[in-house]
């Protein structure tokens, strides 16, 4: 199951939520420090005189890190993923414990690895494209 985003996915958003988001999770893009703290700015150079040798592939925000920013910054009731089944969706909808949660629906009768983490990283990019974090 694929459990991070990657570079290449990271910097879909424009570099102020790049920045944003490396700061609130301390990401250290290869590794480079100034001080105590990551290096933006250096860091994003590094990956790009690297970036074929595997740095587009670098593992950036976990699932856990976008779970957690999704519940500090989400600002709509329901976010769905995915077609799903009309019924299920149904069951979820009325059997609800909060008014605050996501339904990751699959594409596919099959789950595929990597839908969670990718369904996660669109919430991500649709709250920090429509809402000022």
């Amino acid at each position: 199951m694929k459990q991070h985003i990657t570079l290449e996915q990271f910097i879909e958003i424009p570099e102020i939520d790049q920045r944003k988001l490396a700061k609130q999770f301390n990401i250290y893009l290869g590794g480079i420090v100034k001080g105590n703290q990551p290096d933006f700015d250096e860091g994003m150079k590094w990956c790009k005189e690297n970036w074929e040798l595997g740095a587009k592939d670098y593992n950036i925000l976990s699932i856990g890190q976008m779970v957690e920013f999704l519940e500090g910054h989400l600002t709509i009731d329901h976010l769905v993923f995915g077609e799903g089944d009309r019924r299920w969706l149904n069951k979820i909808y009325n059997n609800k414990v909060d008014n605050k949660f996501w339904l990751v629906a699959t594409y596919s009768e099959r789950y595929q690895d990597d839908e969670l983490c990718n369904a996660l990283w669109e919430a991500v990019k649709e709250q920090l494209k429509n809402h000022s974090v």
